[in-house]
């Protein structure tokens, strides 16, 4: 073989190997994604797009219970005192018992999240509510029937890192 033949075998195989990587590593290259107004949502894995409007979807575990809902406020500046208020309401019910509150701050973006359990279900599923500002729009996250903390901090996680900006529609 001649040496110009194995430098290009050499790039290719660089290439191959650097697309692996850039796939394995990315939240989105790979994932679904849905419109929640105008922005996008990486749909977490094990979960499927239960009812979609133009501002709001909810998700759906194939294999269980748990469900997330995306909605978009919009330019709501004031969230902090929506997610007091939705506070105040969970900790002046008796069945409900708060397990954590949590304010979370980045340079990008700010999130308040309650997480919670409700004595009047029956199976006593974890259940969070996360007020998140991001892109000057205020978005409201709610997840139910989750049995395990960990899988839902996992796919809140994920929800709040991608959600981006869909430049195809107007921000305005």
């Amino acid at each position: 073989m001649d040496k110009r033949w194995i430098s290009i075998l050499i790039i290719i195989i660089l290439a191959i190997c650097c697309g692996y990587l850039i796939v394995s590593s990315s939240n989105t290259v790979g994932n679904a994604i849905v419109d929640v107004n105008k922005s996008t949502v990486t749909i977490p894995h094990h979960f499927s797009v239960g009812s979609e409007e133009k501002d709001s979807i909810v998700l759906n575990e194939r294999s269980g219970t748990a469900k997330i809902f995306v909605k978009d406020l919009g330019k709501i500046s004031n969230f902090k005192k929506l997610f007091d208020k939705e506070v105040k309401s969970l900790s002046d019910n008796e069945e409900i018992d708060i397990l954590k509150n949590t304010t979370n701050s980045t340079a990008d973006f700010e999130y308040y999240t309650v997480y919670y359990q409700d004595y009047s279900d029956s199976e006593m599923y974890n259940k969070s509510i996360t007020y998140l500002y991001k892109f000057n729009h205020t978005y409201l996250v709610k997840c139910d029937g989750f049995k395990d903390t960990g899988f839902l901090d996992s796919n809140l996680d994920l929800i709040i890192n991608t959600i981006k900006l869909d430049y195809k529609k107007s921000q305005e």
